[in-house]
């Protein structure tokens, strides 16, 4: 989940993201959003079962 104060700043940060998430497996980004990141009030889940489903739910 991927989650920011406004949609301008959740859609910033899903591009972001999406450039630096490269072959990294789909379970360690998902652990590591959702233990870093506070549950702000603009919120969104990506679902994907490897890193190129997961990179094209961004888009």
């Amino acid at each position: 989940m991927l989650s920011a104060r406004s949609a301008e700043a959740l859609r910033e940060l899903a591009d972001r993201l999406a450039g630096s998430v490269g072959e990294a497996r789909a379970t360690d980004v998902g652990y590591s959003l959702a233990v870093t990141r506070a549950a702000l009030e603009y919120r969104v889940v990506l679902v994907g079962d490897g890193p190129g489903p997961l990179r094209n739910n961004f888009v």
